[in-house]
Formats: C-alpha cells, sequence, structure tokens
C-alpha cells in the first residue's frame, strides 16, 4: 500500500509539469516495458497433483527512430523466463531474441494509442525435470513473432508510461523437440518510454533538400 501511494504521488507530482510529447519525424526513442506473471495452484487436474507453482517475467527493449509524426522503426530486444515447480521437480525455459520492430502512435496530445509489431530470431534454452525427457534437446534457435496494442500517457515533453497487451508466437527452429511451454502466450505489461528531440533532424532534413 506504501508504494502504491508512492507511486500514486510520484505521477501527481510529475503530471503538475505536463507537456504534451507528441513525437516528430527524426525524434529517438527508447521504449522499456515488462510483466510479471505468477499462478499457484493447490490442486492442478491436468496433472493429477496438487502444489503446483509457475512463474513468468517478461521483458522488452526497444530504440526506435521516428520516420514520420506517428511511425516509428527499430531494433528489439526481447527476453522472457518461465519457470515452474511441481512433485517431478523443477522446469524452466529461458528465451532472448532479437529482431526489427514498428510501431504507429494515433493522434496528438497527452494520450496516443499505438499498435506495433516486431520479429525476434533468437536463443531458447530449457530443462525440463521428467525423466522421460531428460535427453531431450536443452538450447533451440527460435523465431518469435510479437504483436501489441496499447497506450501512452505522456508525463512530459520527453517521458511517458505506457500500458500494453503483447501477444508472442514462439517457434522452435532447430532441433524439433518437445516443450512444456505454449507457444501462444498473451500478457499485460506496463513500462516507461524516454524520446530524445530530434537527434536525426538534421538527417531527414538533407533527406528532403536532395528531393
Amino acid at each position: 500500500m506504501r508504494f502504491l501511494s508512492i507511486l500514486f504521488l510520484s505521477l501527481l507530482i510529475l503530471s503538475s509539469y505536463h507537456m504534451q510529447g507528441q513525437p516528430q519525424k527524426g525524434d529517438a526513442f527508447l521504449a522499456f516495458h515488462g510483466s510479471v506473471r505468477g499462478l499457484q495452484q493447490i490442486v492442478n487436474f491436468n496433472r493429477n497433483e496438487s502444489d503446483y507453482l509457475s512463474l513468468g517475467l517478461y521483458s522488452q527493449l526497444q530504440p526506435q527512430v521516428f520516420i514520420s509524426d506517428h511511425t516509428a522503426l527499430g531494433v528489439g530486444n526481447d527476453w522472457g523466463l518461465d519457470f515452474s515447480r511441481d512433485s517431478a521437480g523443477i522446469d524452466y525455459t529461458w528465451n532472448l531474441g532479437l529482431g526489427p520492430t514498428i510501431q504507429y502512435l494515433f493522434g496528438q496530445g497527452s494520450w496516443q494509442p499505438f499498435i506495433g509489431a516486431g520479429a525476434y530470431w533468437g536463443l531458447r534454452h530449457q530443462f525440463i525435470s521428467e525423466p522421460i525427457f531428460r535427453d531431450a534437446p536443452s538450447w533451440f534457435l527460435t523465431f518469435r513473432g510479437v504483436v501489441q496494442t496499447g497506450v501512452y500517457y505522456w508525463l512530459n515533453d520527453q517521458w511517458a508510461l505506457q500500458g500494453t497487451i503483447t501477444y508472442r508466437n514462439t517457434n522452435l527452429l532447430l532441433p524439433e523437440s518437445y516443450t512444456t511451454s505454449s507457444p501462444h502466450v498473451v500478457m499485460a505489461q506496463i513500462g516507461i518510454s524516454y524520446l530524445w528531440r530530434r537527434p536525426f533532424e538534421t538527417f531527414f532534413n538533407q533527406d528532403q533538400d536532395l528531393k
């Protein structure tokens, strides 16, 4: 409760200095958002057992450049860790990916809805405690498609908070094997973003001059 009170007070103070943070062509943008998923089940009917614990940590870091006042292109880093414990032991899956991203912001003003997408190639490492899977491969090359929608709230001219709904679809490329993790994940994320004003303005002006 104390943490929530401090967070609310901080947002209130920052909002008092509020300026519209509408991005412009040539701005650079750095967004970080993450989420924590937890599940404790006393009885797990699928596995016919009790005391099942699941925990997931996910985050994304996305540096981008606005090629127009609403459209940003960049490179994203996608990271995730799934951990579960049951009577058979402890399982975990670790993912790391890197790839291109695109984002489009709607409207102007303090609140800006957005949509975005990314394609990430990377690595997965998994450990499954059940003896039948002990000899299965543990390292994989992966491809992950990500689609997002959400809203930015600009605290001032450079800082924004964002709420995001993210869909992730992970495919194991090499080698093919069994995995305990679902390829489809939908999660709610929160994050913070920073906007650098016009660091690429000269580049875009030169492009216009050439025309």
